[in-house]
């Protein structure tokens, strides 16, 4: 008998950006009534995917039932930033600085009596010139009063998560059974972060189509380049360009300066980290990645693939399959050679899963058994430090200067 529960912790505070978390941790489990299982899977949806309760219960079961796993879905930090998951969109300073510029560039008016994002859209789309390529900005904010912190901080709260099933009964399970990390396009990417932030605790990372180099339109997207923007929604008279709430900013002088150091923690590709993650710390993570070679726009398949070739050169075990032909259509698996390819979840585990469960495993060599103390050292010679105690993970910068 399966059975799934809702359960709320606390989160980690975003130790980057000094911000004191305000929103639990929520995650949900699908598990075995006799808990008996032969591993755990996180499933990690990325931007737009369906992250509703309802669709991950049933995917959850589902796996469960399938496989005996006990499935974890983790709402971690800022995954509610579309506006079909729970986003609100509306205008920032930026945005309304730039609103007020093409109001009156192109004299619209405004019904002042309904000032809603809806209205001021439904109004620039009358007043613009046909087929107009004005581009108007707008910020998604997250559900929860959450924010774009990128990556470090959702990978974190999946290790938070792992130290939660520890402590209510699953330490046991966490030792001697795999554990595997599988997510699509930024829930990939995610999958992937927590391989190098954890190098001796997950067995298996899936992945289909994530980016491996971290996309500055998610993290500093309006002050990098307003053409290339996270979500685009084309109106008959003008393009609206909506970037995710974010406290980075490419300004040196402020405090929030998306520096080389934060960048380099979160690029998989970075030579001096990778060295660090399989060589000193001798991660012995196994990889399956699905990816179009037609991909260049959202995760450009050439930084895939060097990813994958430097990880092959430390003897990585990493099965890589390219979709780069029609004929690899089968409309089951694959149905387009678009990124994530139209790739469904459970057939990507159907293809995946029974052969890796049979594999034999490093039993009882987490980080979070080894209490290990990783550390990242960047060009800037600040070390981003994550320490696995006995009850939770920490993480830290220091700065040799």
């Amino acid at each position: 008998m399966v059975e799934f529960k809702t359960v709320q912790i606390e989160g980690h505070d975003d130790f980057e950006l000094n911000i004191k978390r305000e929103s639990k941790l929520t995650y949900h489990i699908s598990y075995k009534a006799d808990n008996k299982h032969n591993g755990i899977i996180f499933l990690i949806p990325g931007f737009g995917e369906d992250a509703s309760v309802e669709y991950q219960k049933k995917l959850l079961t589902h796996i469960t039932e399938e496989y005996g796993l006990l499935s974890v879905f983790v709402e971690y930090h800022a995954i509610f930033s579309r506006p079909t998951n729970g986003a609100i969109i509306s205008f920032d300073e930026k945005d309304g600085i730039r609103l007020i510029d093409i109001i009156k560039k192109y004299n619209v008016v405004l019904d002042e009596n309904d000032l809603s994002v809806k209205s001021i859209l439904l109004a620039l789309n009358r007043s613009l010139p046909k087929d107009n390529e004005e581009i108007i900005t707008a910020t998604l904010y997250p559900a929860k009063n959450e924010y774009q912190n990128f990556g470090i901080l959702q990978a974190i709260d999946i290790l938070t998560v792992l130290y939660d099933l520890k402590s209510s009964g699953y330490g046991e399970l966490i030792e001697h059974s795999p554990i595997i990390a599988m997510g699509s396009s930024h829930g990939g990417y995610i999958a992937n972060l927590l391989a190098k932030l954890a190098p001796n605790t997950f067995d298996f990372i899936i992945d289909n189509s994530c980016y491996v180099k971290p996309p500055l339109k998610y993290i500093v997207g309006k002050e990098h380049d307003i053409t290339r923007s996270e979500l685009k929604t084309k109106y008959s008279n003008f393009i609206l360009s909506s970037y995710t709430l974010t406290h980075w900013t490419k300004d040196p002088q402020s405090k929030n300066h998306f520096s080389n150091s934060a960048y380099e923690i979160r690029d998989l590709t970075n030579q001096s980290h990778l060295n660090e993650q399989l060589k000193t710390y001798n991660s012995k993570t196994s990889y399956i990645s699905y990816h179009s070679k037609y991909d260049q726009y959202i995760a450009p398949y050439d930084d895939k693939l060097e990813y994958v070739n430097h990880l092959k050169e430390y003897g990585t075990h990493y099965t890589f399959m390219t979709i780069e032909s029609e004929d690899q259509i089968d409309g089951k698996l694959i149905k387009n050679l678009d990124h994530a390819m139209g790739a469904s979840n459970k057939e990507i585990l159907r293809n995946t899963l029974p052969s890796l469960l049979t594999e034999n495993i490093n039993s009882g060599k987490t980080d979070l058994c080894n209490q290990s103390i990783i550390s990242y050292t960047t060009s800037e010679n600040n070390t981003y430090e994550f320490r696995f105690s006995e009850n939770n993970i920490s993480a830290r910068i220091t700065s040799a200067s």
